[in-house]
């Protein structure tokens, strides 16, 4: 991803490149370089002048900070509606994780970069354990290191995975 992500101008460029690294990611196993098994979900945004791309495959997730609102701009890609801090979930899509290649199907959203104030791109282990309207609260009350608070506030709810925070605009957390 890293290698090609500069080259991206479209969804189509998006979608290569999201199957260049699954198909990178098999060949690994294979080689012995990696794990049977291995996988990794992924969220990411490509910015342009007036727009932006994100795309996720798995749960990991892509917010807009707008308007004093948080507002998903990324898809889960899970089974069952329990997910939280009781679990209830399982992937539907990743990039790896089965023993054989499967198709991967990107989601990717073009957004307009108007009223845009920032972007948040976190995994499930700061979503499983931080409600969305904490998420907000926590971003527009800490102005200085917002992902630092929002991986303490994970951490300090229990922290059962994972946890990435990045957060992306010079205004993220002036609003939310």
């Amino acid at each position: 991803i890293a290698g090609s992500i500069e080259s991206v101008r479209d969804e189509a460029d998006v979608t290569t490149m999201i199957e260049n690294a699954h198909r990178k990611l098999f060949e690994a196993m294979y080689s012995g370089q990696g794990r049977p098994g291995m996988g990794s979900t992924i969220v990411g945004v490509v910015f342009f002048d007036y727009e932006a791309l994100v795309f996720n495959v798995g749960d990991s997730r892509a917010y807009e900070l707008r308007r004093g609102q948080l507002l998903q701009l990324s898809r889960d890609d899970t089974l069952g509606v329990d997910r939280g801090r009781r679990g209830g979930h399982a992937l539907t899509q990743s990039l790896g994780g089965t023993a054989t290649p499967q198709p991967v199907s990107p989601h990717i959203r073009r957004f307009r970069l108007d009223d845009h104030v920032g972007v948040l791109l976190c995994s499930d282990g700061l979503t499983d354990m931080v409600q969305g309207n904490r998420i907000g609260t926590l971003l527009a009350e800490h102005a200085t290191n917002p992902a630092e608070h929002l991986a303490t506030a994970a951490n300090d709810a229990g922290g059962k995975d994972n946890i990435t925070v990045v957060v992306i605009g010079p205004k993220a957390t002036a609003a939310a």
